[in-house]
């Protein structure tokens, strides 16, 4: 077990107790302004997310902003990732840490504990529950970690009740032109910069939005990001010794996103059992890498037996570590869209299927919210193909009438307009419009 005086010395290194936070960091406001907003409460704040989706960043741009308010010494960072803790990865460390910390730095003030890749600890959240219970004012409390499961049920017995969870995600479009110096206020600016958003529009789809890909211009690092995400947050984790299955697994679906796919097709593929399957796909998922999307039915044993359709996190990511072919655009197109559902809905009960009518025409994307049908949306990116946009129509006409929308959205390249079919409002809108749509 490691000494208090290396604790003291591990801990001195990462906090900012007599320097002064980066001045470098790239402003995350949304994410910023949530977190104060959690922490007024006593509960327990959870940063979930994709390995290097800025995680550790939103802490450091946190620090900043409670250091106008509070002693520097009154704030904990803890990086779990420090290779000097790793044989010492037990509740004990954490104990230990918190003691030397209350012991040499702030032994009586109100403090905040900051934890970045918590899951690393076992049993975690039994030492959170017990100082957020005794302490709820005076020991506020931010954790986070790289599993969709982090606050799944191997947790729930402990924090149910007790946790305000935020999902971070790679930066948006709208991010990433304020990253290239364009800020989108109002309609106005986007009129009047609209041959800038279209350029770096297609350096987004190409490259994505993971926010050290943009600061370094390493494309690159994203091999290495899949390589980690792979082998540290689902090999590891899970203790997988089939390797290379799991990694051949990710790449097909990293290759596939936006089409359809069953477990059984993927089992004949790889020959490994359909169980097998299931739990790796389910470790990718956990991980953020994919999002699967199920047809939607009535029927719950109906959405269960249809194909799913694969989504990735990341576009740039993807065109890294997948191959690539030459319809992509469409489907990239699609898989943008997606994302930026999940970060719209991330905090809402609303959930996302893809939809199929009686004509068998596909609606790509179905918003629903409890028994509620709140939206209807087409990704088509060639319109101008009559043939197309007809067939796109007509399965979402056939969807409005389903579910009785009145107004259905259809995302193009760049064809804009708005049509009245059979008393039913199609909107058509550029991706990168639609992107910057809740600005």
């Amino acid at each position: 077990m490691l000494r208090k005086e290396q604790i003291l010395e591990i801990l001195n290194e990462w906090n900012y107790w007599d320097k002064n936070v980066e001045e470098n960091i790239f402003p995350r406001n949304e994410y910023v302004k949530k977190l104060l907003e959690f922490l007024k409460t006593k509960e327990v704040v959870v940063l979930k997310g994709i390995r290097r989706s800025g995680k550790s960043t939103l802490l450091k741009l946190l620090i900043s902003e409670l250091q106008k308010n509070l002693s520097k010494k009154q704030i904990l960072l803890v990086n779990f990732e420090d290779p000097r803790f790793y044989p010492h990865l037990n509740l004990e460390l954490l104990e230990n840490i918190f003691e030397v910390y209350r012991t040499f730095v702030n032994p009586k003030n109100k403090c905040f504990i900051l934890l970045d890749e918590v899951h690393y600890i076992q049993a975690w959240e039994k030492w959170v529950r017990k100082y957020r219970d005794l302490y709820p004012d005076d020991v506020k409390i931010v954790v986070t970690g790289s599993s969709s499961k982090l606050l799944d049920t191997e947790y729930s017995t402990s924090l149910t009740g007790r946790t305000l969870p935020i999902t971070v995600f790679p930066l948006t479009f709208s991010e990433y032109l304020k990253f290239h110096n364009i800020e989108i206020k109002d309609k106005l600016s986007i009129v009047s910069k609209k041959r800038e958003i279209v350029a770096l529009f297609k350096g987004y789809v190409e490259n994505g939005g993971f926010p050290e890909i943009l600061m370094t211009k390493q494309k690159n690092l994203l091999q290495k990001y899949f390589d980690d995400i792979i082998y540290k947050d689902i090999i590891d984790r899970h203790k997988i010794r089939d390797t290379s299955t799991v990694k051949r697994i990710a790449h097909f679906l990293l290759t596939n996103v936006s089409k359809e796919y069953t477990y059984n097709s993927i089992r004949k593929m790889f020959g490994v059992s359909l169980d097998l399957i299931r739990q790796y796909i389910e470790y990718i998922e956990a991980s953020y890498l994919t999002f699967s999307v199920s047809m939607f039915s009535y029927s719950l044993k109906e959405q269960s037996i249809n194909p799913r359709k694969v989504y990735c996190i990341d576009t740039g990511l993807r065109n890294v570590v997948g191959f690539k072919f030459s319809e992509d655009i469409g489907r990239l197109y699609e898989n943008l869209v997606f994302v930026e559902l999940k970060k719209r809905l991330s905090e809402s009960l609303s959930e996302i299927y893809y939809w199929k009518g009686k004509q068998k025409k596909e609606v790509d994307f179905l918003i629903k919210e409890e028994l509620k049908t709140k939206e209807a949306i087409q990704v088509c990116w060639n319109v101008d193909d009559k043939k197309t946009k007809e067939r796109e129509i007509e399965g979402l006409l056939e969807a409005m009438k389903e579910f009785k929308l009145k107004q259905g959205t259809i995302i193009t390249e760049d064809y804009e307009d708005e049509k009245v079919v059979d008393k039913k409002k199609i909107r058509f809108i550029p991706l990168w419009k639609w992107l910057l749509a809740s600005n």
